[in-house]
């Protein structure tokens, strides 16, 4: 067994996580840890770092961690100190992961925090071709009002070209393409909301139904990211499957410069949902854009909905029909 990944990015309370897994993995391969410093974090105090200066003193048992219903959850066998918390999604320079050589993926956490502090550990079933990620979120070592997003940030080995199932926290996340470099047209950026987490082994969150929207908002959240909003006045109670959006630049010129963006999003039942009411409720889906150029025109297409048009910004609110 090769060594394991780890990477640190400093958290706050200010958020509070969703519920998590607890599944302990068996982890295959394996590479070096390593700490990576957030994005205008600020400076943690000075007794943030254990006597020897590393982060371990960051899992004790008295920090300020979230709620993950066991606070001394860890993975021993993979080295991991903090308890455990999904990772709800990751962004994509490009749909496809070149094949062949290292990579590194920012697995992005539904939590945030003055400095936010995660790791990663990464193991791979080339048998099966799948890739099984576990993340954890740390206590903060740092006190303000900021509310930065938490993020670990995952290393992965070469891997052969195909299909790779992804799970994280032992549950079905989403599908990685891993292929061959692009040409001289390199293949959009995208982000994967990954699949929500079920109790029933009957379910398939991967191969789920396209997830029916009867509008469609995009807005920004307080990290100033693009969301997609899908709709549906009269909902059930099924579970949210992958949702993937694709940002390529456009190359028409009957817009403005901007996007064309794509939203793919399913949702799925399993056998825990026979006594589920069959009444009409309303049921939002959330899916994160990949990064947008404030003030460019993008235009968004929705499986079974006509495109519509918006200008990103700080503040935008747009619909689609108005």
């Amino acid at each position: 067994m090769a060594r394991l990944v780890l990477s640190h990015v400093p958290m706050n309370a200010l958020c509070r996580p969703v519920p998590i897994l607890l599944t302990l993995l068996s982890l295959t391969a394996c590479a070096e840890a390593r700490v990576t410093p957030p994005a205008d974090a600020g400076t943690p105090p000075s007794d943030a770092a254990a006597p020897d200066g590393s982060a371990r003193d960051a899992a004790t048992p008295d920090a300020d961690l979230p709620d993950t219903g066991t606070p001394d959850a860890a993975v021993p066998d993979a080295g991991l100190l903090c308890p455990l918390l999904r990772a709800n999604g990751v962004c994509l320079e490009t749909t496809i992961v070149p094949a062949g050589r290292p990579f590194e993926l920012p697995f992005q956490l539904d939590t945030c925090g003055c400095c936010p502090s995660t790791e990663c550990a990464v193991g791979v079933d080339p048998a099966t071709r799948t890739l099984r990620v576990t993340t954890t979120f740390c206590a903060d070592p740092c006190d303000c009002a900021a509310c930065n997003p938490a993020v670990a940030r995952c290393a992965f080995p070469a891997l052969d070209a195909g299909t790779w199932t992804l799970e994280v926290n032992g549950e079905p996340a989403s599908r990685l393409a891993v292929g061959a470099e692009p040409g001289l047209v390199p293949a959009p950026a995208a982000c994967i909301d990954f699949a929500e987490l079920t109790t029933c082994e009957s379910a398939t969150p991967l191969d789920g139904a396209p997830q029916r929207a009867t509008d469609v908002c995009v807005t920004s959240d307080r990290a100033q990211r693009h969301i997609v909003n899908l709709v549906d006045t009269c909902g059930g109670c099924t579970l949210e499957g992958p949702c993937v959006v694709t940002v390529e630049k456009r190359s028409t010129d009957d817009l403005p410069p901007g996007n064309e963006i794509r939203v793919s999003a399913t949702r799925y039942e399993n056998a825990c949902m026979p006594a589920c009411l069959a009444v009409c409720m309303e049921t939002t889906r959330t899916c994160i854009l990949p990064p947008l150029v404030e003030g460019e025109t993008q235009r968004v297409y929705v499986e079974g909905r006509p495109p519509f048009v918006f200008v990103s910004g700080r503040d935008v609110r747009a619909c689609s029909g108005g």
